[in-house]
């Protein structure tokens, strides 16, 4: 069948059958929830969806319904052009009921792109008690629920995370969390993407702040910006009392941390956060903190002279 490209990705036919089929991995596809593919490949190891038309959008029960005969299913990936095609599809998610519940024993990684909305109601619904990478990526909101996502990953005792970075840029914010402190591969990878606007600090504080129980074991964190014109984005020279609280409460999130590392921008940024206005030191923050480890393309005396009242309290 022909590649082609339009508001309906590309349709399969309706006989299609592969009940031998062990991975299967579409992208822009409009692929209906009661596709006779679907219905015989329950021996799939791999299920992924990738920029699913809006033509064809599934309902969390209909994707719970299709997953819950793949109990083989190590890796499942599902992926939406957009957070919903429209405000009435993402009312309709929340408010049709579902009692459906699904065990996926042999799942290491799941993939989500879509509606925190989406996420927040289809996770409820998911046990993955061998899941090792979790994959997330969202989209158009400054502020989300992610209620949801602390408990599922809570819930999970394989995922973990002894490490995690901080990833600022002018319309987007990303998160990776590792099992361990050398770890070069993350468990957890969250990225949230604005698009149209600047993403303000307040938006990734409120999403820590609800992450927080899951970060309590992390005892090296990093912080670095993701984008060249961070300095404008932030707005350095006119630092103010907002800044200075939402840098506080994104780093107390992560209370346990030992080492911290900090790189060019985020220098001057949370070494003015390590302080209050007038000057007084913030020792309840970061209390553990034992290393403190910086990267900048300027003098090292001017770089140490920016944390210097913080190294000798």
């Amino acid at each position: 069948m022909p590649l082609f490209y339009n508001d309906n990705g590309l349709v399969l036919p309706k006989t299609f059958r592969v009940p031998n089929l062990c991975h299967l991995v579409l992208v822009n596809f409009a692929l209906l929830v009661g596709s006779s593919l679907l219905a015989t490949a329950t021996g799939l190891v791999t299920f992924s969806l990738s920029f699913i038309p809006p033509s064809v959008y599934w309902h969390m029960s209909d994707l719970l319904q299709r997953v819950l005969s793949m109990q083989h299913l190590q890796t499942l990936g599902i992926s939406f052009y957009s957070a919903v095609p429209n405000n009435d599809i993402g009312r309709w998610v929340m408010s049709t009921p579902n009692e459906t519940y699904v065990v996926l024993p042999n799942l290491h990684w799941l993939g989500f792109q879509g509606s925190s909305t989406y996420m927040e109601a289809i996770l409820p619904h998911m046990t993955t008690p061998q899941l090792e990478k979790l994959q997330i990526y969202l989209f158009n909101k400054l502020t989300m629920s992610v209620t949801n996502l602390q408990q599922f990953i809570s819930t999970t005792e394989t995922l973990r995370f002894t490490g995690a970075s901080l990833r600022f840029g002018r319309v987007r914010f990303a998160l990776q969390a590792y099992p361990h402190k050398v770890s070069r591969t993350y468990s957890l990878s969250m990225v949230i993407y604005r698009g149209f606007d600047t993403w303000p600090l307040s938006s990734t504080a409120q999403i820590l702040g609800v992450l927080r129980p899951v970060f309590s074991g992390v005892m090296c964190l990093s912080v670095d910006f993701c984008d060249e014109n961070h300095m404008l984005w932030l707005g350095l020279p006119m630092y103010n009392e907002a800044d200075h609280m939402q840098w506080c409460n994104i780093l107390g999130s992560f209370n346990n941390v030992k080492m911290l590392c900090v790189r060019d921008g985020t220098i001057r940024e949370i070494s003015r956060s390590l302080k209050v206005l007038n000057g007084e030191l913030m020792i309840d923050l970061l209390p553990k903190l034992k290393e403190l480890i910086c990267s900048a393309k300027v003098d090292a005396d001017n770089l140490f002279a920016t944390f210097v009242a913080f190294i000798e309290a």
